[in-house]
């Protein structure tokens, strides 16, 4: 999982990445899952809200809900019960 943290770490921190919203946010989502698998659920949240915030401007409902439920299971790993 490493190395897929470091691969998608420079795609989006890639300042073009930002002309393609709603792949970036699919890559985000990505990027936040390893983070959660390797044991860095503050990672993950910033990851998923970063992704959260394109999702919701282009409509994509669908994607909405997933994240939601990555924040909770971030929030859950971080001890956050409130």
């Amino acid at each position: 999982f490493r190395e897929g943290r470091a691969l998608f770490a420079a795609l989006v921190d890639d300042p073009a990445a930002e002309a393609h919203p709603r792949a970036l946010a699919k890559a985000l989502t990505a990027a936040a899952d390893i983070e959660g698998w390797l044991g860095e659920p503050a990672r993950a949240e910033r990851l998923y809200l970063r992704a959260l915030a394109l999702a919701r401007a282009a409509g994509d409902h669908a994607r909405v809900v997933g994240l939601v439920r990555g924040l909770g299971t971030s929030a859950l790993d971080c001890g956050d019960l409130d």
